[in-house]
């Protein structure tokens, strides 16, 4: 199968051409996962070259004791996924797994504190994803979640 240059917009994966990517934009193009900062119009035999950075791993979450913050659920179903929850700008986050290659979504794209609603109202699908995947989850691997939401 051919490669795909794919975009993340909002909260789904979509197909680009280079020239459609805006400075930030987080992209995935075969085993790779970066952000986008550019594009060299003048590269290596005259080709198009996208000037990029790699995509680090959110910080990890560790809820201790915090009932009723904005976190409490977001972090549970991080733990069931096996993923970190990745902020935007503009006050939204999703729980997602960007680095290395990654492209696996495990939420919708929502304000926090409606994030973390979303989270406690379907713990459930995230505790049964975990029970059916956690030995890979548990050795580090990222497991694709079918889109339920």
């Amino acid at each position: 199968m051919k490669k795909q240059l794919r975009k993340f917009d909002f909260d789904s994966w979509v197909v680009v051409e280079p020239h459609d990517l805006k400075e930030g934009d987080i992209f995935a193009y075969g085993d790779t996962t970066a952000l986008f900062k550019g594009l060299d119009l003048a590269g290596a035999n005259s080709a198009t070259q996208i000037i990029a950075e790699s995509i680090q791993d959110d910080p990890i979450r560790i809820q201790l004791g915090e009932k009723g913050s904005d976190w409490e659920f977001i972090v549970m179903a991080m733990d069931f996924a096996g993923s970190s929850c990745h902020e935007f700008g503009d006050g939204s986050a999703i729980i997602s797994d960007f680095a290395d290659g990654k492209t696996a979504v495990y939420s919708p794209r929502l304000p926090l504190k409606e994030l973390n609603k979303f989270c406690k109202e379907n713990l459930s699908v995230y505790e049964t994803f975990y029970n059916n995947h956690f030995i890979s989850i548990d050795d580090g691997k990222s497991i694709p979640m079918e889109r339920f939401w």
